[in-house]
């Protein structure tokens, strides 16, 4: 597996360091912005409703969708160009739908 900084060249074709910063930067607002609203909905207003348990699961599954990203792309998934056909195969395996 290829450590970033190894390969320059394939340093700037990837775009994972653009792809960690905006993944990492709208979990944190997406999450400050729900935690606010479940603070003013259980706690200032007390009138949670189902509205307000379907943000808090759809905001877990946010966040695991963009850990599923950032692991996809750190093995290789979408940047054929110069990785070795072996590990290619080896990261797309574990991430294949069943």
């Amino acid at each position: 597996m290829p450590i970033p900084g190894e390969n320059p060249k394939l340093d700037a074709e990837t775009a994972v360091p653009i792809i960690y910063g905006i993944s990492i930067a709208f979990v944190c607002v997406s999450s400050i912005i729900v935690a606010l609203r479940l603070y003013t909905r259980y706690l200032i207003v007390r009138s949670p409703g189902a509205d307000d348990a379907t943000i808090a699961v759809a905001q877990v599954l946010s966040i695991g969708v963009s850990i599923a990203t950032i692991l996809r792309k750190t093995h290789f998934m979408g940047s054929e160009k110069g990785i070795p056909a072996d590990l290619l195969c080896r990261g797309q395996l574990w991430t294949r739908p069943a």
